[in-house]
């Protein structure tokens, strides 16, 4: 008998140095709305074998200024007219994909406005600690 295939995609969340889960926080400060349709999407694209793309509500981040060139990406949720972006990057490992922060996103500019620039500084905590912040 062999073990389950490793298909689709795995998620991670950031922990910050208190070890404190910053996607949880943020989702449970926005309302079970949110949490409810980030799961969803989450568990939707975790079964998917096939590369991401925008018709899965994931894509680059096309906010310009610190983000530019970084590789983040962003998954779009919409509720009401709200629109949160869980912030991200593919990596390091293969068909991995961590979550790095939570925004919203109101007339093309993130709340909270440093949003970009801690999206960075994550990343580079994840990408110089493996596992540590995950």
């Amino acid at each position: 008998m062999t073990g389950p295939s490793l298909v689709g995609w795995k998620f991670l969340d950031f922990k910050n140095q208190r070890g404190e889960n910053e996607i949880r926080t943020w989702a449970h400060r926005e309302g079970p709305k949110l949490r409810a349709r980030l799961n969803t999407l989450i568990l939707h694209l975790q079964a998917l074998d096939r590369p991401l793309t925008r018709h899965d509500n994931v894509g680059l981040l096309r906010q310009a200024g610190d983000c530019h060139g970084q590789k983040l990406i962003e998954l779009t949720i919409t509720i009401g007219k709200v629109e949160y972006r869980p912030i991200g990057f593919y990596g390091p490992n293969q068909r991995e994909i961590i979550l790095l922060m939570g925004a919203k996103e109101k007339g093309n500019q993130f709340e909270p406005r440093n949003a970009c620039q801690t999206a960075i500084n994550n990343k580079n905590l994840v990408l110089t600690a493996p596992g540590r912040f995950t």
